[in-house]
């Protein structure tokens, strides 16, 4: 990405909860996205789908799906109406934020609806018809668009919130409805867009622990940045486990005992 500050790295496309990483794949510029059984994916999906979506199908492919249900929250980059068709199939439910003006969304939604009232709703079923994604713009701060398998346009819940900014995008139809005070103490607002603001935190607390106590060092070799977030990654989620029968646990006390039992055990 010439844009970005690195230009040339490793992406990683992880499937993580509470920042545990489940499932992960790997992509760089030289050799992309690295789909070991890309054949795999389902063949009955006759619209075109890109591989960073078979790499999200090959990803949830290791969740035990068949005795659980799970829900999948992302972000636009991936989020996309054939992707949401096969998830639904395998049972898996799928929320997540879409790019506007992107074929992921709906024609009928792009450039969105100028004017509409603050906590406004549009929503439509796109979609094969045994499959059919929820499709819903949503009038906040700014406009919200989102795509979903997983609940009703009907389900709403209450919330206190702040008084959005005047500068905000949508601050002549919003501050309206919190005058005179700050915050609003019961609103509405729909289940879907709660639930994606609760759900989405899966892969942001594995890269802030990650970060934390980082193992990273600078090298010339091009597999070793890669070797490093392994390797990050496999203390944090041993320390995440721990916390189960250790609630009391902190991460730098375990990251030291990590590093002391290495040490001890590799003396002759």
């Amino acid at each position: 990405m010439p844009s970005n500050p690195i230009s040339e790295c490793y992406r990683i496309l992880a499937l993580c909860w509470e920042g545990y990483t489940w499932n992960w794949l790997y992509t760089s510029r030289v050799s992309g996205i690295q789909l070991p059984n890309a054949s795999e994916y389902p063949s009955h999906s006759s619209i075109h789908v890109t591989p960073t979506s078979i790499a999200i199908y090959q990803i949830t492919q290791s969740l035990p799906y068949h005795t659980n249900q799970f829900n999948i929250y992302m972000d636009n980059y991936f989020t996309n109406i054939p992707l949401f068709q096969v998830l639904r199939e395998l049972g898996i439910g799928a929320c997540g934020t879409a790019r506007e003006n992107k074929n992921a969304f709906p024609p009928e939604f792009h450039n969105s609806f100028p004017g509409l009232p603050w906590n406004h709703l549009c929503d439509a079923e796109v979609g094969c018809i045994s499959d059919p994604v929820l499709a819903l713009q949503w009038e906040d701060r700014v406009s919200v668009h989102l795509l979903s398998t997983i609940r009703q346009i009907t389900d709403f819940v209450n919330h206190k919130l702040n008084k959005p900014r005047a500068t905000s995008t949508n601050a002549t139809t919003t501050c309206h409805a919190f005058a005179p005070g700050r915050q609003k103490e019961i609103l509405p607002i729909p289940l879907i867009i709660d639930d994606y603001t609760h759900s989405m935190n899966g892969v942001d607390p594995a890269d802030h622990l990650c970060a934390s106590y980082p193992t990273q060092l600078k090298a010339l070799r091009n597999w070793l940045p890669l070797l490093f977030w392994i390797l990050d990654t496999s203390i944090v989620n041993s320390f995440l486990l721990y916390q189960f029968t250790h609630p009391n646990a902190k991460h730098c006390q375990f990251n030291l005992d990590v590093v002391t039992g290495l040490f001890n055990n590799s003396q002759p």
